[in-house]
């Protein structure tokens, strides 16, 4: 019901879905249409699709309305569903559908399911609350300042929580909205002119694809845009300074599913901390793993953290003594300002030598001037793997390793492989998780032949 509560204000608002117009008058009293309907299902559960953008959009605020919990994902999968062992009473799209599996949620604060992207292991389903949702959103707000005249261009999915929470952070606002389907960037630059739009939230791994090919292009299509709020994803330094020449200004995060978004940066406010990710916002505490340090393990308590996974032993190794545990190695400055350093399990161990996957990967990509580039390191095989995108001759690849004291062996080079994406713009890790172990089943069946 909150998060209802909190956009049913501002009826002077325009929204935009796609090419279409609606004054957000008219979407409220959609919103309460389909809540009549669905009263019903009060307090119950239910899967919702985020396919159209308007449907979604009802749907949402709908179920909230009558406190119906929503697991949103991108397309219905009956398999996740049952993964979670609960008790789904609608599958909310066009129609509804009476659907049921073993048990409800224990957990009445539970308001929305969420599924990680999976980027660096596989997906989790995430419990949030409305309080998570609301407390962020209007922490967004106070630090962004937005005002009336705003109009902000989203190009996110709605089923991941930087999508979700930007929406709901411009409703709640007085600003108005564009929504946009994963459409061309032609047509992207088309919707924000005619639009009238002057922000945009995207991923930052997009926004990174977008100014690596398409820099000139992209500057002279958003010459006029106040902000780009950037989500969590790690936006290049030289690349943020770009932006900042162009006195287009940048709102930048660190965040996962599970803690929202945690820190802000204002960077035309905090030039000289362009290189970190904010600090974090009021009531959000940090720290490092280590306390005796102020470089580790980043930990985070507060209003922002999830209620849990539905795996219940997966998230008591995240969240332990009241801390969730992210997995993410930072360093934090005397005024709490964060730069993110890499993953706890970015570094490997190699004839006694530390060496962080990240810096190698950074490196080649610069040296053999290749588009995609991903190394995978096997805990369980000891083994290191390399894919690239197109095929480049193995001794120059060694010879660039060693010019820089990178004295180690791939166990297997994979060329031409196709690099997937998550919808915000996170690669796909699983993908080569399954290429390296038809190789190692290949090897083996081999190895029996013989």
């Amino acid at each position: 019901m909150i998060l209802f509560k909190e956009i049913n204000k501002n009826f002077n608002k325009i929204l935009f879905i796609n090419d279409r117009k609606y004054l957000f008058s008219e979407i409220i009293e959609e919103i309460n249409k389909k809540s009549k309907f669905l009263k019903k299902f009060k307090n119950q559960s239910a899967i919702l699709e985020n396919s159209n953008k308007k449907e979604f959009l009802i749907n949402f605020y709908a179920c909230n309305k009558n406190n119906i919990k929503t697991f949103i994902t991108d397309k219905i999968s009956l398999k996740k569903a049952k993964s979670l062992e609960l008790k789904f009473n609608l599958l909310i799209k066009k129609k509804v559908y009476r659907i049921s599996f073993k048990k409800n949620f224990s957990n009445k604060k539970i308001s929305l399911i969420l599924n990680t992207s999976g980027s660096t292991n596989s997906a989790k389903f995430v419990y949030l609350s409305e309080r998570n949702i609301s407390y962020i959103t209007n922490q967004m707000n106070l630090a962004m300042k937005i005002k009336k005249d705003n109009h902000e261009l989203l190009f996110a999915p709605l089923d991941h929580a930087f999508g979700l929470g930007r929406m709901h952070s411009v409703l709640k606002s007085a600003s108005n909205l564009t929504l946009v389907d994963q459409i061309n960037l032609s047509e992207l630059f088309r919707l924000y002119k005619k639009n009238f739009c002057n922000s945009l939230s995207m991923p930052a791994k997009i926004l990174e694809k977008i100014m690596i090919h398409n820099k000139k292009l992209f500057l002279k299509n958003f010459s006029n845009c106040k902000y780009i709020q950037i989500s969590s994803g790690l936006f290049p330094v030289n690349l943020r300074k770009k932006l900042l020449q162009k006195k287009i200004n940048m709102f930048i995060n660190y965040g996962t599913t599970e803690v929202m978004r945690t820190t802000f940066l204002d960077v035309k406010k905090y030039p000289n901390k362009i290189n970190t990710e904010g600090k974090p916002f009021k009531n959000i505490l940090i720290k490092t793993y280590n306390p005796k340090s102020n470089k580790g393990e980043l930990l985070v308590k507060g209003p922002n953290v999830a209620i849990g996974y539905s795996n219940k032993k997966a998230w008591m190794n995240k969240f332990k003594d009241g801390w969730y545990h992210t997995g993410d190695v930072v360093k934090i400055d005397k005024k709490k300002f964060i730069t993110y350093i890499g993953r706890t399990d970015d570094s490997i161990n190699l004839n006694d030598i530390n060496y962080s996957i990240s810096y190698v990967e950074k490196y080649l990509l610069k040296t053999l001037k290749v588009n995609n580039l991903k190394i995978i390191f096997s805990n369980k095989k000891k083994q290191l793997f390399l894919f690239l995108g197109e095929k480049i001759e193995v001794k120059k690849i060694y010879k660039e390793l060693k010019k820089d004291g990178l004295n180690f062996n791939f166990n297997n080079i994979f060329f031409k492989i196709k690099f997937n994406f998550h919808k915000n713009g996170k690669l796909k890790i699983n993908h080569f998780k399954k290429i390296i172990e038809k190789r190692i089943i290949n090897e083996k069946q081999k190895k029996i032949q013989k």
